[in-house]
């Protein structure tokens, strides 16, 4: 009876352990199928407006017109912005036939924390790029420069 009890314990520690998170800034996401995720983040919160910026070989930036915990539509004329550098070649949100959002879900004077989706255009109007499934989780606010 012990030996089961033991081997039921064993079992539930090892099933326990699957569910462990990754406590660790990142920005993450899939630009047309492909797994982007950030080595570096950073954060600014100015004026009200809050800008995010991950990178790794390339780089994805998001502008928000607000800074608060809600839900921010990216339209060409909202002053939401989603900018997505892949290869040297810019794809953004600036232009007609793009969209998107971004949620914060939680903002501290120390990180901010959400999830985002949106439709891009090289320069704004040519080809497009679907960045889907995105999160940004506990990116710490400090001077912008991931890249560098």
């Amino acid at each position: 009876m012990r030996k089961l009890f033991f081997l039921a314990l064993i079992s539930i520690s090892f099933m326990a352990c699957e569910d462990v998170v990754d406590p660790r800034p990142v920005i993450q996401g899939e630009a047309n199928g492909t797994l982007f995720r950030s080595a570096t983040q950073a954060a600014s919160n100015s004026g009200g407006n809050v800008t995010i910026q991950g990178a790794n070989l390339d780089i994805l930036t998001l502008e928000i017109n607000g800074n608060n915990v809600g839900v921010y539509e990216i339209t060409p004329n909202s002053g939401n912005v989603a900018t997505f550098e892949i290869e040297g070649v810019v794809y953004n949100t600036n232009g007609p036939e793009t969209s998107g959002m971004i949620e914060i879900e939680e903002i501290t004077p120390l990180y901010i924390t959400g999830n985002f989706f949106f439709e891009a255009r090289r320069n704004g109007t040519g080809e497009s790029l679907a960045f889907s499934k995105g999160v940004f989780y506990q990116i710490p606010f400090s001077t912008l420069s991931p890249g560098g």
